[in-house]
């Protein structure tokens, strides 16, 4: 056991026995260090040991999993060497390879596995990359909507299915929007218990909705609490501009007519639980505003008075926009876009239950199963007869009904003497459902912090977690609840002065109604032991805010031009805080008074560029940027998860080949290999071979220059004669042989691998290039194959937004300044850490999309006319 001194709240989370336990784990709060002491408590208790293979922990990631397993190995071992012939330890140690110790997919896997027969499945199925999956689903995807045009040939265009194409067909008419929107809302529901339950619930609930009177909509409740937040940011904003009138230096010849704008605000809180009508003659009668009475001259500050004039403006804007978009139409007009909409969801669902079916049976035939699978065929094993199928007609058919266990998971309940859950805030309803299924009522141990979850975008439901939160008791309080709760607060990675700035704004941001949950005296996070640099307090190393005075080139030149303004500003703005935060870096490490506390020596010393972290939201758009400023300076950097693999120069150039090799008929590949140094033509040159032939495609241009048309030069006609010659080996190569064996023997016949090394950056160059063989290998363990499918692979991936990492010259673990997203930086540790990008704006992007889909209320169609 450890000589680690615990927090009383932690002594009580490693010991607690006897019921479920949920840890709300702070960050910084020793969560994981808490995790690993339980269980090796509970292997060694003398009283009741707990066998290894009896435990289930759940991990998010494979690198936790692994971690978990060789810090509670280690653990057993040095016991060993203390007690060396107990044979409780050696038993333990000896379950270590066996422990279900692991992310929830991989557990999944086993229970699918070991039961495949239950489910009629190929045991020797394999699991899909997150790209090949991409792929066959949307070959699967294509085959489903060909089918549907024609069963719908002769059907009148204004069936629902050709409706709701026409509908969110693109610009050019093409399937790209409809397509998205099918995997959108499939991939939604496969985070749910019951998927195909719940798809014919969205549809039948808004069919329902459809003959509703407005004030019987089920989701009219939001939509007031909605009404009724507007208002009272109005309300506040009337309160701060009253109070600035009232003051030293305010108008106050306007505070009267302040006070009655507050009381008719606080009218229409009073009617927005009302009807409707009764809201929108209020609002329609409100909406013009008496004017604000002259102030005497000298009364108040002019700064004062355009401030107070700005709150009052904006109020009367926002009350304005209230008005047109939710009560300037009739309900009952509302209601009929709902009847109009109801048949166009209903075709889309059936869209969607069509291409699960297909995609089913595609991957069967295939023996292949991607990430969700795994998730519902172990949810269909482990429930009662076979409820959590997505595949089928589940009874019974209410989605938020609760599974009940099946023989296989009464046995992994009987087995598994705790079931113990990290990162418990970003699981999904589905993985909660499994959790749930194959532990009992009182074995739970889940640790977790809900004002950590950042995977939202990966359809991870916090919900679970604040639910558990809330019905949880207090372990002190000793309620009967399912469950008691114990809150650690303490932080051990981060100084004072940093958690009164974290305290201080979340406590003013987050709250039930906006944040999902109360940043109360329970969330706040109060300092544990943590050593200060020499001679300094507590408050060593205060937070700094730095605001950056920012102002448009144009504004400053007084000039104009004629680029989008949007781009010109967002790239200035990233340049302005990338130079800043470069220099910034530079004196603060090159001046060596910020000094830092190293636990290894156990001392300060002066801070160096390992020492340092760059955060950012989303390194997309910006971290170039960011590189080019600090190698500016001389600064080494480090950026992790950069991508940009598929912009370098060698890849363009080979994969350009690639495609030309496929088909030689693409113009601006074709021009790219001959302009590149594999061949070596120049733009005089190319502009020549396009005057041999000016009409057609480039490569019968290639071909007529070859044969000496056009009055070419020679010298180039032999040249492409050459290069002719060897396409035609390379094209009857790539038939016979894999995509990476292609590319090896190009990079052989070329040169060009050699080429690219001898060019500044070569090593890297070269780790890029090697990087695409080592690509086009683990394609071949996919269930396609040929040069075409292997460049259609990759096209998807850079069409998802996915990329790969380009080989750097400086290592992670070197003197480097590292560039990182707050998500990869999550749980790691530095001493100094400067934040970016924090006056961006939040990403609304799913509110504008055409289809808005929550899992109680169901779905938000857009109409169309």
């Amino acid at each position: 056991m450890s000589s680690t001194r615990w927090t009383e709240e932690q002594e009580t989370a490693i010991t607690a026995r006897g019921g479920n336990l949920l840890v709300s784990a702070a960050a910084g709060s020793g969560k994981t260090a808490v995790l690993v002491e339980r269980i090796i408590r509970r292997l060694l208790d003398e009283n009741d040991p707990v066998d290894l293979d009896r435990l289930l922990v759940v991990t998010f990631t494979e690198a936790a999993a692994g971690e978990m397993r060789n810090r509670v190995g280690a653990a057993l071992a040095k016991a060993l060497q203390a007690r060396p012939g107990s044979s409780l330890l050696q038993r333990q140690l000896f379950l270590v390879p066996r422990a279900s110790i692991g992310t929830l997919h991989s557990f999944c896997g086993q229970v699918v596995r070991s039961h495949f027969y239950l489910l009629n499945l190929d045991p020797g199925f394999r699991v899909m990359d997150d790209s090949e999956a991409a792929m066959l689903r949307r070959e699967v995807l294509e085959e489903v909507l060909e089918n549907c045009y024609d069963r719908h040939a002769d059907a009148s265009p204004d069936a629902p299915f050709l409706y709701l194409a026409r509908s969110v067909s693109g610009r050019h008419g093409d399937d790209r929007g409809l397509a998205e929107l099918v995997l959108r809302l499939y991939d939604f529901a496969h985070s749910l218990p019951r998927p195909r339950a719940w798809l014919n619930w969205v549809a039948e609930s808004l069919e329902r909705a459809a003959s509703l009177p407005w004030e019987e909509q089920p989701w009219l409740d939001e939509w007031r609490e909605m009404l009724r937040m507007e208002l009272e940011n109005c309300l506040d904003n009337l309160a701060e501009a009253r109070w600035l009138a009232a003051g030293p230096g305010g108008p106050q010849s306007y505070v009267e007519t302040l006070e009655a704008d507050m009381a008719r605000v606080r009218e229409w809180l009073q009617l927005a639980g009302g009807p409707f009508a009764a809201m929108e003659s209020a609002l329609a009668a409100g909406r013009q505003w008496p004017a604000l009475p002259r102030s005497a001259k000298g009364e108040a500050a002019e700064e004062t008075r355009k401030r107070v004039q700005t709150l009052r403006n904006a109020v009367k804007k926002r009350v304005n926009d209230l008005y047109n978009n939710y009560f300037s139409r009739d309900p009952r007009e509302m209601v009929q876009e709902l009847a109009q909409a109801a048949p166009l969801v209903r075709a889309l669902v059936d869209l969607v239950l069509q291409f699960q079916e297909t995609y089913r049976h595609a991957k069967g035939e295939r023996a292949v199963a991607d990430f969700a699978d795994l998730e519902h065929q172990a949810l269909a094993i482990l429930a009662r007869n076979g409820e959590g199928s997505p595949w089928g007609e589940e009874a019974p058919a209410d989605p938020a009904a609760e599974l009940l266990p099946s023989p296989v998971a009464e046995e992994y309940r009987e087995h598994f003497a705790e079931v113990l859950v990290d990162e418990y805030q970003d699981i999904n309803g589905v993985q909660e459902a499994i959790l749930r299924l194959v532990s009992r009522r009182d074995n739970r141990f889940l640790v977790g912090d809900v004002k950590q979850s950042i995977y939202r975008f990966r359809l991870a439901d916090p919900s679970v977690f604040i639910n558990c939160y809330r019905q949880y008791e207090d372990a002190a309080g000793g309620g009967r609840g399912p469950g008691r709760r114990i809150d650690l607060r303490a932080n051990f990675r981060s100084r004072p002065p940093i958690l009164r700035t974290v305290n201080y704004l979340c406590r003013r941001i987050m709250n039930k109604r906006v944040a999902e949950l109360e940043y109360d005296e329970r969330a706040n996070l109060r300092p544990g032991e943590m050593p200060a640099p020499a001679g300094a307090g507590e408050d060593a190393a205060p937070v700094e805010v730095h605001l950056l005075d920012y102002r448009h080139p144009r504004e400053a030149a007084g000039d104009g031009g004629d680029e989008d303004p949007g781009e010109v500003e967002e790239l200035d703005l990233v340049r302005l805080e990338a130079r800043w935060t470069a220099e910034y870096v530079h004196r603060l490490v090159t001046g060596g008074r910020c000094l830092v506390y190293d636990r290894e020596a156990g001392g300060c010393r002066a801070a160096t560029w390992r020492d340092v972290v760059v955060l950012m939201r989303s390194l997309k758009g910006r971290v170039g940027v960011f590189l080019e400023e600090f190698r500016r300076l001389g600064v080494p950097v480090y950026a992790d998860g950069s991508g940009g693999y598929f912009d370098s120069p060698e890849v363009q150039t080979v994969l350009s080949l690639l495609q030309v090799i496929d088909n030689p008929l693409r113009d601006i590949p074709l021009a790219a290999v001959l302009r590149s140094p594999l061949v070596g033509l120049d733009a005089a040159r190319l502009a020549e071979i396009r005057l041999a032939c000016p009409e057609g495609d480039f490569f019968t241009a290639v071909c007529r220059a070859a044969e000496g048309g056009g009055g070419v030069d020679p010298e180039l006609a032999s040249k492409l004669r050459g290069f002719l010659r060897q396409l035609e080996e390379w094209r009857d190569l790539s038939r016979r042989a894999a995509p990476a064996e292609l590319l090896e023997e190009l990079y052989r016949r070329t040169g060009y691998f050699d080429l690219v090394g001898a060019m500044p950056g070569g090593t890297a160059r070269q780790a890029n290039l090697r990087a695409l063989v080592d690509r086009a290998r683990r394609f071949e363990g996919t269930v396609y194959r040929g040069l075409f499918r292997f460049l259609r692979f990759l096209e998807l991936v850079q069409e998802g937004g996915g990329d790969m990492d380009t080989a750097r010259s400086l290592g992670e673990n070197e003197d480097v300044v590292r560039l990182m997203s707050v998500h990869r930086a999550k749980g790691l540790e530095f001493p100094v850490v400067v934040v970016t990008g924090l006056g961006r704006g939040f990403n609304l992007q799913d509110l504008s999309r055409g289809l808005l889909l929550h899992r109680r209320l169901g779905c938000g169609p857009e109409v169309t006319d």
